[in-house]
Order: C-alpha cells, then sequence, then structure tokens
C-alpha cells in the first residue's frame, strides 16, 4: 500500500494510481455496448418457487445472475456508461426467473447518487423504481397475462410490456430472496468478483475514501468532526458527482450523519440541539436515524450527562414530543441495561421515566383515577420523589381532581414528616369545596396525622359534617 499525497501514512491510491485505474477502466472494454434506451434502477429479488420467464433479447443485467449488486458499483457502472465508457453487461439467456422489483424512496442515498452522477441523457434515461409511474413499486418483469409471455413477444402489464422494443439496461440485484432473505436490500459492499470477467469497474476510488475514513478514526477520531479534519478536508474538495457516488458506502453516508449532528450540537454539548437536530433527521428519513443508533462514535457521545441534559431537554422544551415521539425513548431503547441501570438514578431521567410512566398508566393524562391509584400506590410504598414529580407537574396536576391532588399533596408532605407544611395545606383544603376536606380527612393516614398534630377531634371522618378548623377545640 502507497503513501498518498506525501502524508506519510498508508491511507489508500495515490492520485496517480487512480487515475491510472480510470485510464485502465476506460480502455479496457473495445467493442461499445449498444447505446440502450432506458435504465431501470431498483431492488431485485426473485421467488425460486415461480415459474420461467422467456425473455425478449433487448433487456440486459448489470449483474449476474443470483447475485447481488453492491450499492457504489451500481452507480459507478450506471455513470461510467451514461457518459460515454462501454460497460460489459450480462450475457442474453433465453429464460429466467420472474424478477420483483422494489421501490428506492425519494431518500435513498442511491437514487440521489444516480441523478448527481448521471450524465444528462443519462438522466432522462433512468427510471426508479417507486419514483416513476412506469417503474411502480412491486413491479414484476413479465405480468403473465398477454398470450405473447409464453413466446417471448410481451404485450404484458409486467417491464417487458410497458418498454416493449426499447433497449433497456437493468440495475438491481438479482437474488433469490428465500436464500438471501430481506427481499429489496441493496448491499453496501461488493458480493461477487466479477472484474476479471469485465463485469464492470470496480475501483472508483471509493476505496481510497473508505481506507482514509478507517485512518482517521483510529488516528484522529476527534478531527473527524471538525470542518479542518483531515477527511473532511479531503471529502469536500471532492465533486458533488464524486461525493453522492461515495455516500453509497455506508461507513462514509455514516460519518456525514454524525458530523451533522455534532455540528448541529456544538461537538454534543448542546442537549437541545441534539434533540432537535435527531428528530429533524426522523422526519426526513427514518431509516437516517436508525443508522445513528447504531453508530459506535453516537454511542461513545452519550454520557450520562448528555443524557441527563436531553431529559431536561425534552420535558421542559419538548413536553408533548416527550409523550408520543421522544428522542431520548428511542435512545434508551437501543441502549445497554447497564448504562440503563446506571441512568435510572440521575434527577432527570427518573423525572422524564416517571412521566412517560404515568402517561401510558392515564391514557394518556386522561384517567385521573388511574393517575390517582399510581400516587397512592408511591404513597404505599413511601416513594416521596414520585410524588413531588407528579404533583409538580403540569399534565399530571391538571389530570387530577382538585380532592385528588389535596390527598396526594397531603401524603408527599406525610412521607417527608413536615408538618408544618402538612398543616397549612389541610387548612388550605378545608378553605376549598366541602368535598376536598371530606377527601382528605377519609384517608386514614391524614386522618390520624391530622388528630395528632390537634388540627381535627378524634371523631371518625363519617361524622364530621360541618365541621371546619375553627370548631377544634383540641
Amino acid at each position: 500500500m502507497k503513501d498518498t499525497e506525501g502524508e506519510g501514512r498508508s491511507s489508500g491510491y495515490s492520485s496517480a494510481r487512480l487515475q491510472a485505474i480510470h485510464a485502465e477502466l476506460a480502455s479496457r472494454y473495445r467493442a461499445p455496448q449498444p447505446a440502450v434506451d432506458i435504465m431501470l434502477f431498483g431492488h431485485g429479488s426473485y421467488n425460486p418457487a415461480g415459474n420461467l420467464i422467456k425473455m425478449p433479447q433487448n433487456f440486459q443485467f448489470y449483474t449476474p445472475e443470483d447475485m447481488a449488486l453492491s450499492a457504489t458499483t451500481a452507480v459507478a457502472m450506471a455513470s461510467y456508461q451514461s457518459h460515454g465508457v462501454p460497460i460489459t453487461l450480462q450475457p442474453y439467456v433465453e429464460y429466467l426467473p420472474n424478477y420483483q422489483f422494489g421501490r428506492i424512496d425519494q431518500h435513498d442515498r442511491l437514487a440521489l447518487a444516480m441523478q448527481a452522477s448521471l450524465s444528462a441523457s443519462g438522466r432522462r434515461k433512468l427510471r426508479v423504481c417507486g419514483q416513476d409511474e412506469q417503474f411502480p413499486n412491486d413491479s414484476f418483469m413479465c405480468g403473465q397475462d398477454s398470450q405473447g409471455c409464453e413466446s417471448g413477444a410481451h404485450t404484458c402489464s409486467g417491464l417487458l410490456g410497458r418498454f416493449n422494443g426499447l433497449t433497456v439496461a437493468v440495475i438491481a440485484c438479482r437474488y433469490d430472496e428465500v436464500a438471501y432473505p430481506g427481499t429489496a436490500t441493496v448491499p453496501g459492499r461488493l458480493l461477487y468478483h466479477g472484474e476479471a470477467e469485465g463485469y464492470g469497474p470496480q475501483h472508483d476510488g471509493s476505496a481510497h475514501a473508505e481506507e482514509l475514513l478507517g485512518w482517521c478514526r483510529a488516528h484522529q477520531a476527534h478531527s473527524l468532526y471538525y470542518d479542518q479534519g483531515e477527511f473532511a478536508t479531503f471529502f469536500h474538495k471532492l465533486t458533488p458527482a464524486t461525493q453522492a457516488l461515495y455516500l453509497t458506502v455506508p461507513s462514509i453516508y455514516e460519518w456525514t450523519l454524525i458530523r451533522s449532528l455534532f455540528l448541529q450540537s456544538n461537538h454534543m454539548t448542546d442537549a437541545a440541539g441534539a434533540v432537535a437536530h435527531l428528530a429533524t433527521v426522523r422526519a426526513q428519513n427514518p431509516s437516517d436515524l436508525r443508522t445513528l443508533l447504531r453508530s459506535a462514535d453516537l454511542r461513545a457521545a452519550l454520557t450520562p450527562e448528555l443524557y441527563e441534559a436531553m431529559a431536561e431537554a425534552e420535558f421542559t422544551l419538548h413536553p408533548q414530543e416527550m409523550y408520543t415521539a421522544s428522542i431520548l425513548a428511542e435512545l434508551w431503547e437501543v441502549e445497554d441495561d447497564g448504562m440503563r441501570d446506571y441512568l435510572e438514578g440521575r434527577p432527570n431521567i427518573r423525572t422524564w421515566l416517571v412521566l412517560r410512566y404515568a402517561y401510558s398508566l392515564s391514557g394518556g393524562f386522561t384517567y385521573s383515577d388511574d393517575l390517582f391509584a399510581y400516587l397512592r400506590q408511591s404513597f404505599a410504598l413511601g416513594d416521596r420523589e414520585i410524588l413531588e414529580i407528579l404533583l409538580s407537574s403540569e399534565a399530571p396536576k391538571n389530570t387530577l381532581s382538585l380532592d385528588q391532588y389535596y390527598v396526594g399533596l397531603m401524603w408527599y408532605h406525610l412521607l417527608g414528616n413536615d408538618d408544618a407544611h402538612l398543616r397549612a395545606t389541610y387548612q388550605e383544603a378545608a378553605e376549598k369545596e366541602p368535598k376536598v376536606r371530606e377527601a382528605v380527612i377519609a384517608d386514614p393516614d391524614i386522618y390520624a396525622k391530622l388528630v395528632e398534630l390537634g388540627e381535627i377531634g378524634a371523631i371518625p371522618p363519617g361524622e364530621e359534617s360541618g365541621y371546619s378548623p375553627s370548631d377544634s377545640d383540641c
């Protein structure tokens, strides 16, 4: 492995070597292939239990049978062909499985890379599955619904009938969906070794970029997230088309996601910024959030202190989202058990957990009796902290009836042995509606304490009709 640009480190191909690779690729294919009219790009697979179909000679494939095409290679091959570099397509085979093609959604970086890398004429020829009315999701190669299907003269509802008479290049995997579970997925790495047989360019420079990223992660990890970092400097000097191509490499794409998060959150010191950015990522493309949640770089940045700050950001800045669309809940779900156990003792995390549990228990803070039962249970267990969280937070506080709230408040003071506040709270409750005072003294623990403090006489609660604090003779 040669040093790159005189940096004194091993990080892939030199610029001269990359140029030589491209020159060799351009000269390898001596006879140009016929120009294609349409390029179909999608996730391809087939059911091995299905019938074989007779293929016309105008449909050609980039990928060998029963193999998967890597994302980067798919884009590179289509780009090369659209710019006039002849690409050897697969030999014609008369009978093939009836391939089914799955959608590539609008946020998929593969589709974006295709649009960025292809020539203008190539873009006009490109049909992306799920984004083009001629190439809808779950399209079959053959619709098997025309008389000509058996002879290969297709006028069916499938792709063969839809593009009858046109020269079509198919850019897709061609794997057995039983042998390779996960229909309609394109692996991020090449799964076949076909360069020697002329299947197309595999040396597109992405290997150099990926190796440089690995070197920086090992030796300059923190610099990955700064504008002046070596990999960032390298990446931003690339042309937009090459950047789009390299973003089909999973590790490089993950780097861009993590870097964007770090920049938007001031390198993970702004918890509110991190929460807001992750929420935006989820709204734009949920798969990107899943990629971030799996990232070792993100996991390393999630310290207990950051978790605490993110919890506070959610229940102060995003109270409704905390219950229905919590970013912290997404992080919590993939956190390891040891970290979760440790975090449960942190004050803000404890508040966040209690409020979310109360929300689910009370039907979204609509059933006051269920919430009051949670208060009663917490009092019986002596958990004053839960009472404090529920009685001081607006949503649960507004859910409880007035008498339930005052009973809960009295329980809180009982557990804290706070006689002064217990007296004051009782006197305040007694000035409310009669049912509030009656509910307070109907609780045996509260009643016993009020008798002990001399706030009321030792009269059974059921006989205290019309009683007021001034009536006490104790």
